[in-house]
């Protein structure tokens, strides 16, 4: 709670001072993080309640079974939500230079479809032999 409530927005704060050309990232990227806390605030609370059972010689009951079963959902769509900004912030121009590349390797032929060519949307690309 610490590190979400006042550590980080310090910290963005400081960012945005020393380098202002992020500033407007302030209040979207403080957003993200406190959206992301929620699944593993939630995840210590069922730890916590698996921990009273275990206290209480309920261990291997069915409760605690699917609570972490919840635990690992949680854990799933916390690393979902993560990698999900990363593909959209992937370079366009490389994906389409990958596909182009890998279907040169493969010899399948002498077109290959990549979708992210250049940014132009769907790309026709053709290798013609040397």
């Amino acid at each position: 709670l610490f590190f979400c409530g006042v550590w980080m927005p310090l910290f963005a704060a400081e960012i945005a001072v020393v380098a202002p050309e992020f500033a407007y990232l302030y209040w979207p990227c403080l957003s993200f993080l406190w959206a992301t806390t929620l699944p593993v605030l939630f995840s210590l609370f069922l730890v916590w309640r698996m921990a009273g059972d275990i206290g209480r010689d309920r261990a291997f009951s069915e409760r605690n079974h699917r609570r972490m079963a919840m635990i690992a959902v949680l854990a799933l769509v916390d690393a979902a939500a993560y990698v999900a900004p990363l593909v959209g912030v992937a370079h366009v121009d490389t994906l389409g230079e990958f596909l182009h590349q890998v279907a040169g390797a493969l010899d399948v032929g002498t077109v290959a479809y990549g979708l992210f060519g250049g940014g132009e949307g769907l790309v026709l690309y053709e290798r013609h032999a040397a």
